[in-house]
């Protein structure tokens, strides 16, 4: 085998190693991101409610949050902007619990509250909203 031939042989199997290294970075995410769905339905039937389990979780991705920090997130009601938000930070070990996140419609920051259990939520739900300040 020539230099020609060494070359070409040594990047077509990188390219394919590549490829497959791709492909097992990608199956070990969606598998990762799948096991920490669960624990947060996990949490949620635990800590809040049965029902709280059985929400549309949703993964937050991981552009979109400080490093070393996992997210999901559920709505509360369809057609309500409110929502349930869960965090664990790996770095600190720790995880935030569950947060009520109450967006303004008017100023467009959002209210983040502690959710402790599922009568600590439905204090906040039944609170009367802030009026927003002009």
């Amino acid at each position: 085998m020539n230099l020609r031939e060494l070359a070409v042989t040594s990047y077509t199997e990188y390219q394919g190693s590549s490829k497959e290294r791709e492909d097992e970075a990608r199956e070990a995410f969606e598998k990762s991101r799948d096991e920490f769905l669960d624990s947060v339905r996990r949490s949620a039937r635990d800590a809040l409610c049965p029902d709280a389990g059985t929400l549309d979780w949703r993964y937050t991705s991981a552009s979109n949050l400080p490093d070393n920090t996992e997210e999901a997130t559920a709505l509360i009601d369809p057609g309500s902007p409110d929502f349930l938000r869960y965090r664990f930070d790996y770095a600190a070990g720790k995880t935030a619990g569950f947060e009520l996140v109450r967006p303004c419609r008017h100023c467009g920051q959002a209210r983040v509250d502690p959710v402790s259990g599922l009568l600590a939520l439905g204090a906040l739900l039944a609170a009367e909203p802030e009026e927003p300040r002009t």
